[in-house]
């Protein structure tokens, strides 16, 4: 459980960070009433959108920022970081369908969208859809070259589908990409590589396995007790629950 959190949380910000949005848009933060009044004087000026979503996320206006990331898209339907925003605003609140949604949305209309294609690998493994959430996942991996750091993350969500194809050996490669790569938490993946060799008789490798995975934890042991991440995420609950069905 603790990996799949980090690795959830992690992805998402490798993916904000690799947008292969049309626009690279400056984000300077000034009122809403200038970005409105700039986008009012031109309405196809895309960044002056950008800018202004961001102002209504930052008050917490989240239906009005939602709104002109859809403006956004009408504007130029390729626009990956529009999809992905609004996407995020959703998931934000636990509204996880209509996340969906715009994963799918995003996959229809930017089909090179390595973010899009994870998204959509995720959603079918959810639904026990194993060889489409792999052609998505596949397609993610190839969409990027070796020497983006995401790339990683991406092995270790295409060894959780491989797994439960009972694959256990081809997920084994990628989770030793994982294990062996420099990210903080990669002991994670020699549990998930344990049980893969139990499923496949090896008790040696097994144990193995085990013993890489118990010399991590005990490297990187994270307190259990964090007074300000509990306040902030009961905060977080409620902020979440309000929202979940309001917003559209």
């Amino acid at each position: 459980m603790i990996k799949k959190i980090i690795l959830c949380t992690a992805v998402g910000l490798f993916l904000c960070n690799s947008s292969f949005a049309v626009s690279d848009c400056d984000i300077r933060h000034k009122s809403i009433k200038f970005y409105e009044r700039l986008s009012g004087e031109s309405p196809s000026d895309v960044c002056s959108l950008y800018n202004l979503a961001n102002e209504y996320k930052l008050k917490k206006k989240y239906q009005k920022a939602l709104n002109v990331y859809n403006d956004i898209i009408d504007i130029n339907p390729k626009e990956e970081k529009a999809y992905k925003s609004r996407a995020e605003i959703y998931s934000q609140f636990n509204n996880e369908q209509y996340a969906e949604r715009e994963y799918a949305r995003l996959v229809k209309n930017v089909p090179y969208s390595p973010s899009g294609n994870y998204h959509m690998a995720m959603i079918y493994e959810n639904i026990s859809e194993y060889e489409t959430a792999l052609k998505y996942i596949n397609k993610a991996i190839e969409l990027l070259d070796d020497r983006e750091y995401s790339k990683i993350w991406f092995y270790n969500a295409r060894a959780d589908i491989l797994k439960k194809m009972g694959r256990y050996e081809e997920a084994i490669e990628d989770y030793t990409k994982y294990a062996t790569s420099e990210i903080k938490f990669n002991y994670s993946s020699y549990w998930d590589i344990s049980e893969c060799y139990k499923a496949l008789g090896n008790t040696e490798k097994e144990k193995e396995a085990i013993r890489k995975w118990d010399a991590g934890y005990h490297n990187n042991k994270i307190s259990q007790k964090n007074l300000v991440r509990d306040i902030k995420w009961k905060y977080s609950r409620f902020i979440e629950n309000f929202f979940t069905k309001t917003l559209y």
